[in-house]
């Protein structure tokens, strides 16, 4: 009887230590995996804090889409001369009215233009499909590349219709003040009573903004060339344009 209860008490005083020591990590262990443990209810707590925080960078980042409408006055020269007679014409001042409307979805736009200029007796609208390439506004430092169509209708004459491709560029000089410039290519075509036509567009000028609203003032010079039966007609107009754009 001795025998075995000394045998009880060397098997305890042995292992005693080692299972304390188990006992230990095993609760560690234990713990540890309580810790990294999957809940359904831990999935919708991260849920519900996903969609505030989506909901609070919707209220207070800035929005993808982005609006402007414009109204403008020209006014203008016109100088006309042919070859090979090399005879030149320049005509009295003219003036005009321009209007345009954009659209913008993150950096893709379309924007539609329209000119009315009753003393030449004319009028164009035009349509582009534009890709801001720099910049993260159109009411902000920005290069745009654009693509689209002209369409004008001469009195007494067959419409012209032009596709041109070209460029328009923002130069903030400080925080509501800046630079702005614009250069198209009309591509050639043929009409019936022109000939063979393209053209080009050039604008530089200034902005100030209040806000949304922006007044401008541009220099521009446009230029069309035409030859029918060999015989070359330069059309050369440049005047100044001003107005107002609303950014919304």
């Amino acid at each position: 009887m001795r025998l075995a209860l000394l045998i009880v008490f060397l098997t305890a005083a042995v292992l005693g230590p080692w299972a304390a020591d188990a006992q230990s990590k095993g609760s560690q262990k234990t713990q540890s995996k309580e810790g990294s443990r999957w809940t359904l209810q831990e999935w919708l707590a991260q849920k519900d804090r996903n969609m505030m925080m989506d909901l609070w960078l919707g209220m207070y980042a800035p929005s993808p889409y982005e609006f402007f409408v414009s109204g403008s006055y020209l006014s203008y020269d016109t100088k006309v001369s042919t070859q090979p007679t090399q005879s030149a014409e320049t005509s009295d001042l003219h003036a005009a009215g321009k209007a345009s409307v954009g659209a913008y979805a993150l950096i893709m736009g379309l924007q539609g233009e329209y000119e009315n200029n009753s003393q030449e007796k004319f009028n164009d609208a035009a349509g582009s499909l534009n890709l801001r390439v720099i910049g993260n506004a159109v009411q902000g430092t920005h290069l745009i590349l654009h693509y689209g169509l002209r369409t004008r209708t001469m009195e007494g004459a067959e419409t012209l219709r032009q596709q041109f491709a070209g460029a328009d560029l923002n130069l903030y000089l400080t925080k509501l003040f800046g630079l702005q410039g614009l250069y198209r290519i009309y591509l050639p075509t043929h009409n019936g009573d022109l000939g063979d036509v393209s053209a080009t567009r050039a604008e530089a000028g200034l902005f100030i903004d209040f806000g949304p609203l922006r007044v401008f003032g541009n220099g521009f010079s446009e230029t069309q060339t035409s030859e029918k039966n060999q015989i070359k007609t330069l059309v050369d107009r440049t005047g100044i344009q001003s107005g107002l754009q609303f950014f919304f």
